[in-house]
């Protein structure tokens, strides 16, 4: 393993346009998401997030955790459970990421970590030795060449359905997709505006 630098921070500003800069797959990895998550769900609970700096001190990823239940037993979570889809270290795929969160779990004190909506890719039960509760199906869809491109090889009476739900959310507004989704758990009134440089991708 490449060398890398595990800290805690103190505060998610401290961190934001370091972390804006890294190459992020999901609206829920945000530094806007998960501050505005943690702002209307932290509610005063113990913030433990680490950053992992290689060894020119640049920020190469995030281990979004906190203190999700303080008192016996103690339970660690990521950042953003249950309302984001995908969680867990970031950026997905990164360099390092297991053994980055295996460090930094071996120094926080805790009882149970519960890590929760993880991409797939990883084996993390076997990575940092632990024990799969389920497994979930996720939303996210990914797919080569345009969303044209994907629709075209599904069933005609899919592609029907998929078409139709197209049309539906662009008679809504360019955002509506993901501001539906956003307005689904309440209190993110104000999280569209400040994601709209994201959704626009």
């Amino acid at each position: 393993m490449a060398a890398f630098r595990i800290e805690k921070i103190d505060s998610l500003d401290a961190i934001r346009e370091e972390w804006s800069a890294l190459p992020l797959r999901s609206v829920f990895s945000t530094w806007d998401w998960v501050d505005a998550w943690w702002t209307h769900f932290g509610r005063e609970r113990p913030l433990l997030v680490h950053t992992i700096r290689t060894a020119a001190g640049e920020l190469s990823g995030v281990l979004p955790l906190y203190l999700w239940r303080p008192s016996p037993p103690t339970v660690l979570r990521f950042l953003g459970h249950p309302q984001g889809d995908e969680l867990g270290p970031l950026p997905t795929g990164a360099p390092g990421l297991a053994e980055s969160l295996e460090q930094a779990l071996s120094r926080i004190r805790h009882d149970v970590f519960l890590g929760e909506q993880l991409p797939g890719e990883e084996d993390w039960p076997h990575r940092l030795g632990g024990r799969r509760w389920r497994i979930e199906s996720s939303p996210v869809l990914r797919f080569r060449g345009t969303w044209e491109d994907y629709v075209s090889t599904r069933s005609p009476n899919l592609r029907d359905q998929l078409r139709e739900l197209g049309r539906f959310l662009h008679r809504r507004g360019p955002w509506n997709d993901q501001r539906l989704h956003v307005r689904r758990h309440g209190h993110f009134a104000d999280v569209t505006d400040r994601l709209a440089p994201e959704l626009a991708h």
